[in-house]
């Protein structure tokens, strides 16, 4: 009895020696010195990218991670930054609009020498003066929105639109306000593309026992675009800029036409497998008329079924959840069966 307790405890001892072994050896893997390679160009290709990874451990494809998910912080703040200027913008056309009212209505009143009116009239208008002033402070005073002010500009600038950054009239700033949407369009772009770049650096990271949960978590946080519904030239210029964009209108068309060509193509595939199916079943005589319907209309729907899903990934959408849960049915559906 004690030589069995004895050789139990020796194998007990040397388990844990080995795992301790192999602990040490993960943690010499994870070299803290590590710095990120993978962003030095933030517009690599996509297939590149996919390279470059594989090769990386655990520790690196997490500092990796770490890199591209800072590189997306930096550009959210620069559309959080451009949003702001856009709101003051709005803010300072809507006062001046307002003055410009009021004066209107105090020419009117003078002139039908209404002088009480006229009075009222005018010192709304110099209320509504000191309020697009105020804004206009608001906004200057911010360096930020300054500086998204600037690069609204020159992005303008750069597709051939002249654009005044120190406007003083209401039409005036409505180009540098449609200005700041387009650029908040162009920011979200490649703010897409970085998100489409950082999901390659995850998809590896899962694959080698990572955790992605916080990092998908902070993606669904700032992807999407904003539209104000309340600002018709805004919303327009929006849904046309998005339109256009090749990360936004132009390529879920593009992922909608895979996605229909991908049901079409494996609705065909279902129709020769049924038919198939049909011809090697025809040539047994155990099986009875409604088994063999039963299998040729499964074998059917069983490639439409593929066929969806495949579909669903080429819209983007991560099926991996769903079909663990469909395995996990399919093989309590054939553990039930199995009689």
């Amino acid at each position: 009895m004690q030589t069995i307790l004895l050789h139990s405890m020796r194998a007990m001892l040397v388990c844990i020696v080995l795992t301790l072994g192999s602990t040490h050896a993960f943690a010499q893997d994870c070299d803290e010195s590590y710095e990120a390679v993978t962003t030095s160009d933030a517009t690599v290709p996509v297939p590149v990218l996919s390279s470059r990874v594989k090769p990386l451990t655990k520790c690196e494809l997490e500092v990796e991670a770490q890199a591209w998910q800072e590189l997306l912080r930096a550009k959210v703040a620069e559309i959080s930054d451009a949003e702001v200027a856009e709101f003051f913008k709005k803010e300072e056309i809507k006062t001046i609009k307002e003055a410009e009212s009021a004066l209107q209505d105090a020419e009117e009143a003078a002139a039908e020498s209404d002088q009480e009116a006229a009075q009222a009239a005018e010192a709304l208008a110099k209320e509504a003066l000191q309020e697009a002033k105020e804004a206009e402070k608001k906004s200057a005073q911010d360096a930020a929105v300054r500086e998204a002010i600037k690069a609204a500009a020159d992005n303008a600038e750069d597709a051939g639109k002249a654009v005044a950054v120190d406007a003083d009239a209401a039409d005036e700033r409505a180009e540098l306000k449609t200005a700041l949407v387009e650029y908040v369009l162009e920011l979200s772009t490649q703010r897409t593309a970085l998100i489409d770049r950082l999901e390659v650096v995850l998809a590896e990271l899962a694959k080698k026992g990572g955790d992605r949960t916080q990092f998908d978590t902070y993606i669904k946080a700032v992807s999407g675009i904003s539209v104000d519904v309340t600002d018709a030239s805004a919303t327009w210029t929006t849904i046309r800029g998005w339109l256009q964009s090749p990360e936004g209108g132009i390529r879920w068309a593009m992922n909608v036409l895979q996605f229909l060509f991908i049901i079409f193509l494996f609705y065909l595939l279902s129709v020769i497998a049924a038919k198939g199916a049909e011809r090697l079943l025809a040539r047994s005589q155990n099986l009875s008329s409604l088994l063999s319907q039963f299998i040729v209309l499964s074998a059917r729907r069983i490639v439409l079924f593929v066929g969806f899903f495949v579909g669903l990934s080429a819209l983007e959408v991560n099926v991996g959840p769903v079909l663990a849960i469909v395995g996990a049915a399919g093989f309590v559906i054939a553990f039930a069966l199995q009689n």
